[in-house]
């Protein structure tokens, strides 16, 4: 480095840890971010989207490949931050980011993941070939040797099943890729006829404007983020087109094939242009409307941190009956039910995958459209969550983002507060209190998952208003008002109450003890640990020393001993 860019002794045998020299190293640094970003980019120009991906994967958990270039790169990567650096697929738009979710624009693609299991039937009280569909798929390591299909019609069973059976020695599955349902009916065709190359993407590209999708928007920056979305799920259909990824549609299931192992894993073996799934279904309603029951869905975490789902038969007025509140919505809500279930469950910090029985309120259910008018009494999943206005944060999620701000302050050694009941029982109770609600609301298992999993407008409502409620907190109105207008434009979170208000006071009460107090407490050790006594002339030392500085405690402590 230059010399004069950075501050030294005035022997100029030393270098001053300075704002000046800090800058000059951060302006060093991001120099070679961007010398390494272009290294890469152009070292990776070469390689298919797939290929592209599994490489990018690859580097950024420092395997690196086989060949000397690819481990250059790796420690290249791992010396300037690989998630920090813009790599992006051939001047597409498409960068590289660990999670699918934000790679492959997932609003507008939805990536499953179809996998055949060994499962235990209790009807046939034997183990069977089940065939399970996960939407859950957000990491980009999934297209590690997984093969990937495109699809523009339905799903058939017996398809899958052949499918997977032609990948026997990794897992039995593979990846599709098709159009997100409520992405809207026009673009499903549209991307449909793409698929079946009825169109070319500049054929496509001048319809996007034209698409429901886009046309509803009146604000002319978000009709143009929306355009630039689907153009870049039409180019990823391209790429992958020209990649020659398979049709899911196209796999033509041999005769043979139903009567060996698919007789085994499904209910009953069926005809190739079948789809076994619709027709089951087709049968199950006729029955369910004879003994005037309706079918539901409760979500349950699975030991993977996958969701799935146990279905139960009630009767509609069984609903009314329920001591539980209700929370509902359909398929296209399963994020947001995935996500609630996840934060309101009751044994949060583990899987139950093997408890059958729902537990937890309120009661999600995910239902049909057929009998979502049975539902209409109780709550819709987005306006329990978000309220009616969408900008309104439910209470278990308050709970968790009290917890985890509480977690923060509390972690540093507070032990000896627990110890002060004999100088202030308030104190003590009121710091065991705290302790307790950090460990009943602490964040539960999946919940980031599911968090990165929302739509990005409650995703970044819920990581906006956090943000700017803990500035709020911890620096006062006038920082967070600064950081609110420089970071999210005309955006308003400063009135959003994402804490539980009394629980906080609680905490700042304890922390201005602290503040005063647990330098000095913190470093004895009859008050730190918790095996030791502490002894009468200890005891009259504490009580000396609070009496000698409780003047400069900024709030009130009425059992305060003095």
């Amino acid at each position: 480095m230059n010399m004069e860019d950075v501050t030294v002794t005035p022997s100029r045998e030393s270098c001053v840890w300075d704002t000046k020299t800090k800058d000059a190293i951060l302006k060093k640094y991001e120099g070679l971010s961007r010398s390494a970003e272009t290294i890469i980019n152009n070292t990776l120009n070469n390689l298919s989207l797939v290929d592209w991906i599994k490489t990018c994967t690859s580097i950024s958990t420092l395997n690196g490949g086989d060949t000397k270039e690819m481990k250059i790169i790796s420690q290249l990567s791992a010396l300037t931050g690989f998630s920090s650096l813009a790599i992006e697929y051939k001047k597409t738009g498409i960068k590289y980011h660990g999670s699918i979710d934000k790679m492959f624009s997932t609003s507008l693609l939805d990536v499953t993941r179809v996998h055949q299991l060994n499962d235990y039937n209790r009807v046939k009280r034997a183990y069977v070939d089940v065939i399970k569909y996960s939407t859950n798929v957000s990491e980009s390591a999934a297209f590690s040797n997984r093969e990937i299909y495109l699809q523009h019609g339905p799903s058939e069973l017996l398809k899958s099943a052949y499918i997977c059976s032609k990948n026997p020695s990794y897992g039995k599955d593979f990846i599709l890729l098709r159009p997100k349902a409520k992405a809207g009916e026009d673009y499903k065709e549209l991307m449909a006829n793409f698929i079946q190359g009825k169109c070319t993407l500049t054929e496509v590209l001048p319809l996007i404007s034209d698409l429901t999708g886009v046309t509803i928007i009146e604000d002319p920056a978000k009709r143009k983020e929306k355009i630039r979305e689907y153009t870049q799920a039409f180019t990823i259909v391209n790429l992958l087109l020209e990649e020659k990824a398979s049709v899911y549609d196209n796999v033509v299931v041999p005769p043979e094939f139903k009567t060996s192992s698919i007789t085994d894993g499904l209910d009953e073996p069926a005809a190739a242009t079948e789809d076994p799934v619709v027709v089951a279904k087709v049968d199950l309603n006729k029955l369910r409307k004879l003994t005037g029951k309706i079918l539901i869905q409760y979500p349950r975490i699975d030991y993977n941190s996958d969701i799935v789902t146990s279905k139960v038969e009630m009767k509609p007025v069984e609903l009314a009956d329920c001591p539980d509140d209700i929370v509902y919505g359909t398929r296209e809500d399963l994020e947001l039910l995935h996500f609630l279930y996840v934060v309101t469950r009751e044994n949060k910090n583990i899987n139950d995958s093997y408890n059958k029985v729902f537990s937890g309120n309120p009661r999600v259910c995910v239902v049909s459209k057929q009998v979502e008018k049975h539902f209409k009494a109780f709550t819709p999943v987005d306006e329990y969550l978000f309220g009616k206005d969408g900008k309104t944060i439910c209470t278990p999620l308050k709970k968790i983002f009290t917890a985890k701000i509480l977690s923060d302050w509390f972690r540093s050694s507070h032990n000896y507060l627990s110890k002060l009941s004999e100088f202030s029982p308030s104190l003590a109770k009121t710091y065991a209190d705290i302790k307790t609600y950090i460990n009943d609301n602490s964040r539960p298992y999946g919940f980031s998952r599911y968090l990165n999993l929302l739509p990005a407008p409650q995703r970044e409502f819920l990581e906006k208003s956090t943000k700017i409620q803990t500035i709020l907190l911890e620096k006062g109105g006038e920082v967070a008002l600064a950081f609110q207008t420089d970071k999210y434009l005309d955006e308003d979170f400063m009135t959003t109450s994402v804490f539980e208000d009394d629980v906080i006071e609680k905490a700042k009460w304890i922390l201005d003890f602290d503040k005063v107090f647990g330098t000095l407490f913190s470093e004895i050790d009859s008050l730190t640990t918790y095996s030791k006594v502490i002894s009468p002339s200890l005891a009259m030392e504490i009580k000396t020393i609070i009496e000698a500085r409780k003047d400069r405690l900024e709030q009130d402590y009425p059992d305060l001993c003095c």
